[in-house]
This record gives structure tokens, sequence and C-alpha cells, in this order.
């Protein structure tokens, strides 16, 4: 079969593959998201199917999305119950599959040892779990450290000297021979491969030794994956040291661009929802009042004694009381089909978050490269106003209230030449843009600089706003009059 490929050090990796491909066993998606749906659409089916089915990942920040969504859809299918506990962010029902992260003799438990979740205490933070070897209480001190984690997805090297049913491996760009070997190696039944296109294009480029190497078609996923499994670790290592470059030494408009393309993946994440469901389980607490209430009404009604005459005739009162219980029961009930739908959303919000937190973490370091290089080049137009500030907006005012309206224009005016890449030293802002987002943008910046133009219209009317500019020290004041916040 196709493990036996792997296992043989001296068979070509392309053999392997090869039958990986036969057996369809590789599956390739169009982008991130794409492969992420497929892996975990095949290992849903595993898990339902009763097998021990297990993700695996080279990078962290994977396998924190996988268990994510591996808990959400547990969830959805009804498979965890009872309170959530909230253990290092990540929440953890009665149900869930998680793992020792961290030897303690005193529980009997070592680092990786896997199991379900039976029971939780949320008010005492301590969890039952059953492991392989038989139940343990997991003390508060263990779970309140984060010892914890979700075990439907693991890194590949967690996986270490575990064995399951079948393994499915999300593929990236660290793919080297090690870390393939025991990925591939796991399961008794399956193993399969998940990679996206966008990153056989990173693996491609990542291959290429030299200068003067040829790189891997991009028309054969095999040969690219094939080519990834041939490296060793240890030069990969290196390769990424000697690729890091400080952000400081990017050029700007690279920094823009890398800033906007992080954003696009975090700004895929579920919106906040945590007022709404805040407003939800409020009207869920007054409808389960009213609830009660229509439900006593009812008692009452059924035990009460008609008069003799009355009970042939139908019982309007209790016929209006049962109706109204039952408008609050399916009132009550959409309530918490609501809260929990908001609920799952905030779960993929959170796996989304968890996911990229090294994203975010790096667009807040490119955000403060690039504040600091327009708090600098603001500095200097303000010092030495461009010929493209004085057509708009005059030479600096000697008046304080309009020098602090005239600085906050040429803060958005730099932000915005920043932002958008403008270096002509003509215009103030550059062309109208094409695009819509742009052109909001644009259309902003402009009507700003018309407001700010009426404010200090009467100043640049006199004699003093065709003259040469005053020095700043003689006006006693030394770079902008305020401190902006960027």
């Amino acid at each position: 079969n196709a493990e036996r490929h792997v296992s043989k050090p001296q068979c070509k990796h392309t053999h392997a593959l090869h039958a990986y491909l036969q057996h369809d066993r590789i599956s390739v998606g169009f982008d991130a998201h794409h492969t992420k749906s497929l892996l975990l659409g095949d290992w849903w089916a595993a898990v339902v199917s009763g097998d021990d089915a297990i993700m695996l990942a080279g990078r962290r920040t994977d396998v924190a999305e996988l268990n994510m969504c591996g808990h959400v859809r547990a969830e959805a299918a009804g498979y965890l119950d009872g309170p959530e506990l909230d253990v290092g962010g990540v929440p953890m029902r009665a149900g869930d599959k998680v793992m020792m992260l961290r030897n303690d003799r005193r529980l009997g438990v070592c680092n990786g040892n896997r199991g379900v979740v039976l029971d939780i205490d949320p008010d005492a933070h301590t969890m039952h779990v059953r492991l392989a070897r038989g139940d343990i209480e997991v003390p508060v001190r263990y779970v309140d450290a984060g010892y914890v984690g979700l075990a439907y997805a693991m890194t590949v090297n967690k996986a270490h000297g575990m064995t399951c049913d079948a393994t499915m491996m999300l593929g990236d760009d660290l793919l080297y021979r090690e870390l393939a070997y025991e990925a591939m190696s796991r399961g008794r039944k399956e193993n399969r491969i998940y990679m996206s296109r966008t990153t056989m294009t990173e693996l491609d480029l990542r291959l290429e030794d030299g200068p003067h190497a040829r790189t891997i078609e991009h028309d054969d996923p095999i040969d690219i994956l094939a080519a990834g499994l041939e490296r060793r670790r240890n030069k990969q290592l290196a390769l990424d040291s000697i690729a890091v470059v400080p952000l400081d030494a990017w050029a700007t408009s690279d920094l823009v661009a890398e800033r906007h393309r992080i954003w696009a993946v975090l700004d895929d994440a579920p919106p906040d929802r945590t007022a709404d469901i805040a407003a939800l389980t409020k009207s869920r607490h007054q409808a389960e009042q009213k609830l009660d209430q229509q439900r006593r009404s009812v008692e009452q009604l059924e035990r009460r004694k008609r008069p003799r005459k009355q009970r042939r005739l139908p019982d309007v009162d209790l016929m209006t009381a049962r109706h109204n219980l039952s408008y609050f029961e399916q009132r009550a009930d959409r309530l918490d089909h609501e809260i929990a739908a908001l609920h799952a959303s905030q779960h993929r919000r959170a796996s989304h978050l968890v996911a990229y937190r090294a994203r975010q973490v790096e667009f807040d370091a490119i955000g403060d490269v690039l504040d600091e290089r327009l708090r600098q080049q603001t500095n200097r137009v303000v010092q030495d106003p461009p010929t493209y500030i004085t057509k708009s907006l005059g030479y600096r005012p000697r008046d304080r209230a309009k020098d602090r309206v005239w600085v906050r224009a040429i803060v958005e005016v730099e932000r915005y030449r920043l932002e958008h890449g403008v270096t002509d030293g003509r215009t103030t802002i550059g062309p109208e843009p094409v695009d819509l987002e742009p052109w909001r943008a644009w259309c902003q910046v402009t009507d700003a600089l018309d407001d700010v133009a009426e404010v200090l219209r009467p100043e640049r009317k006199g004699v003093a706003a065709r003259q040469a500019p005053t020095p700043t020290a003689t006006i006693g004041i030394e770079g902008p009059s305020l401190d902006i916040a960027f």
C-alpha cells in the first residue's frame, strides 16, 4: 500500500505520492479555506462511522483552528452536552475529546494522553475525564494552568508514537521528510494529505536552492509534494532563518500591501455577537418568567371546580391560557435556537481568531512601523510644508486654534498618501481613484480639506498668506502644536 512506500527511505517519494493519488488519499483545494473544508468533511465522516480519526498539521495555529472547528461540529451534531468551561480561552463541554498537555505524577497522567470529557463542574473548574487506563478527576490546578487541550487535531510532533484508525494531514509550505513520515504512518486504516494550490505555489518558491536552480512546474502537484518531502528539516530551518527580514527594512508600499493582505484574512472572522447574545439571553429570561406564570395559570384553571351548569360548555379561560402557554413555549424555543446559533458563530469567531493570532500580531507590528513613519513624515511636512500642502492649506497659521486644524489636516493628507502610495508632489492626494473603497477614502479626505479650507480662509486672504512662511522659532511653536494619536 501507499504507507509502505513512505516507510522505505530509499524509495522515491513520487512513487508513494502516486500510490496515494491512485487510492484517493490526496486532496488539493483551491485555497486554504476550501482545503480545510475538505479535510474537516472527511474527518467528520470518519468520526461518524466510528473511527478514531485525528487531524494533523505542522503549525499550532492550524491545529488551534481545526480543534475549534471540531468542537463546533461535535456541538452542532449533539455530541456535547452540559455546561461549558473555558480552559485557556478554549471552550470545553462534556463529550469533547481532550488531551493532557503536561506530565503529572500525582494525577497519573502523561503529556499526550487522550480522553473524553465525561462531566464538567464550571464552578469548581474541574472535569471528569475518561482515559484509556480509566477515569480521572482533573483538579482545578491542572485545568487553570491550561494543561488540558482539545484533541480533535494535534501537531505532527505531538502525534509521535501515537496510533489511530485514520489521520488527515494538512500540508503546508514547511513540508519536510521527517514531518511527512510521522504524519503518514500514524493511521492503521488510512492516511490522507490535504494541500491548497496557494500552498503549492509557496512550496514551489521555497524549493529553489539558488538563483539559477530550476523551479518545479506548477502543473503537477505531485512533483511539488515529492520535492517538498525530499527536504531535510535542518536545511528548511536554516532557510527559514535566512528568509526573516525585519519589518523596519521593508518598503512602505510593501508594508501597506502586506497589512491589507493580513486584514483581508482577519476580516473573514464572523462578527462579534456578544451584545446580541446578552440581549437574547435577557429576553429568554423574561420569556421564562412569563412561561412560568402561564404554567401556574393553566394549573390553577385545571384544578378549579366549575359550576355544574358550565361544565358542558367549553372552558374558554383554560383554552386561552393553554394557547398563551403554547405561544410562550414556542417563543422560548425560538430564542434558544437563536442563542445556540449565536454561540456557534462566536465559536467560529474564536476559532478564526485563535488560528490567525500570529497574523494579528504581525498586523499590529506593521501598524506600529507605519505609524512611526507617518509621525516622522508629518513632522517633516509641518516643519517645511511642501508645495502640495501650501497650495491646498496655505502656510502654517499663527493662531493656535487654527494651527491645530492645519496640523490635523496634514495628518489626514499624509496618512492617505502613505496608505495609497501617492508620491506625486504636484497634487495633494492624487487623482480620483476608480475602485470603490479608495474612492470613498479619497472623498472623505477631499471633504475634510474643504472644511479645513473654510476654517483657514480668512487668514489666507491677507497679505501674510502670500508672503514667505515665518520660521517656527519666531512663532514660539516647535513642531506640531498637539499630541496626535496615530
